[in-house]
C-alpha cells in the first residue's frame, strides 16, 4: 500500500466507529491509476460516450442520400408513371405525392351523406293526402 492510501485509510479510520470501521477497504491507487492507462479508451464515470453527437458515419449517409436523392426521385416517378404492376406504381405514387408535401384529406362521413332537398313538414294538407295514397300503392305492390 503506498503512502497516499494508507493516508487516506488512516483518515477514515480515525473518524469511523463499530461496523463500518471493519467494513472499509484500503484505497489501491495506483491500481486505479493502471486501470486508466491499460484501458485509455474506456468512457470514466459520468463522462458520454458520444459527447459530440451523431456519429461521423450519420453525416456521412445523409451526405451520399442527398447526392443521389435527384436520380432516386427521377425513377421513383418514371415507376410511378409506367410500372407494370399496378401495387408498385401505387406505392410509387404514393412516395412521390408525399415527398412533394401533397397529402390526403381526413374523410369526413357527413359530406357523404346527402341532405334532403324538400322539407315534409312544408306540404299542405292536399299534397300529404297525395303523398300518403302514393305510399300506400307502393307498398301494396
Amino acid at each position: 500500500m503506498g503512502t497516499r492510501a494508507k493516508i487516506c485509510y488512516s483518515r477514515c479510520m480515525s473518524n469511523a466507529k463499530g461496523k463500518i470501521a471493519s467494513t472499509l477497504d484500503t484505497v489501491d491507487l495506483a491500481a486505479e491509476r493502471r486501470t486508466k492507462a491499460a484501458y485509455p479508451w474506456r468512457f470514466q464515470p459520468g463522462e458520454s460516450g458520444n459527447p459530440g453527437g451523431l456519429s461521423k458515419f450519420y453525416w456521412e449517409t445523409r451526405r451520399l442520400a442527398r447526392d443521389a436523392s435527384p436520380a432516386v426521385m427521377a425513377r421513383l416517378i418514371e415507376l410511378a408513371l409506367h410500372a407494370d404492376d399496378e401495387r408498385v406504381a401505387s406505392v410509387c405514387g404514393i412516395g412521390v405525392l408525399d415527398r412533394a408535401g401533397i397529402r390526403p384529406t381526413d374523410y369526413n362521413p357527413s359530406q357523404d351523406q346527402v341532405q334532403p332537398t324538400w322539407d315534409p313538414g312544408s306540404l299542405d294538407p292536399e299534397e300529404r293526402e297525395q303523398l300518403k295514397a302514393l305510399l300506400a300503392k307502393m307498398v301494396k305492390k
